[in-house]
């Protein structure tokens, strides 16, 4: 089978190529695809999203300004996941921090809520990642400012007040 890439692969530049391989493929679960040796560069896949990492060099004219840690600074990666909270696990079992630790978020695309279980880790660079696992049954709004199922206010989004609680909140 032929490989395929994804029309939108971002490139990390890091400054601990092995360490930061070893966050994404040991603790993380990314898969290395394949790998370059000068510069060390790695092509990664996870379920369904791709990335490459590469060992930052001070020549490099990929730059737009100087790199300072926390890399990445603002934009979040988000990457779907069939199962935020055992990868949310994975991290705590190592003791990596999280940026913010599990929960349901609910983001609405014209009428339709759709919800998500997520988290945010920063990598040892400090690239901010979102980890989604998207959550059954989106729903589906009546008429303006109602819902046929209240949800949770998250601080993404501002939804009407409930009466009672969503049936995938636990």
């Amino acid at each position: 089978m032929e490989f395929k890439f994804n029309t939108l692969v971002p490139e990390f530049y890091v400054i601990d190529f092995q360490k930061s391989l070893f966050f994404y493929t040991e603790i993380l679960g990314f898969k290395i695809e394949y790998k370059r040796e000068d510069p060390q560069f790695t092509f990664l896949s996870y379920q369904e999203s791709q990335i490459m990492i590469q060992q930052e060099e001070e020549n490099e004219d990929w730059h737009n300004g100087k790199l300072e840690h926390p890399f990445g600074r603002g934009i979040n990666f988000q990457i779907k996941t069939n199962d935020a909270q055992q990868l949310a696990g994975r991290l705590n079992a190592v003791n990596y921090p999280l940026k913010r630790g599990l929960q349901d978020s609910w983001y609405k695309v014209k009428t339709t809520f759709y919800g998500y279980r997520e988290f945010l880790v920063m990598d040892p660079d400090g690239y901010l990642l979102r980890f989604s696992q998207p959550l059954p049954a989106p729903i589906k709004q009546q008429k303006k400012d109602s819902i046929t199922s209240p949800i949770p206010k998250t601080r993404y989004l501002l939804i009407p007040p409930r009466s009672r609680r969503h049936p995938t909140k636990r």
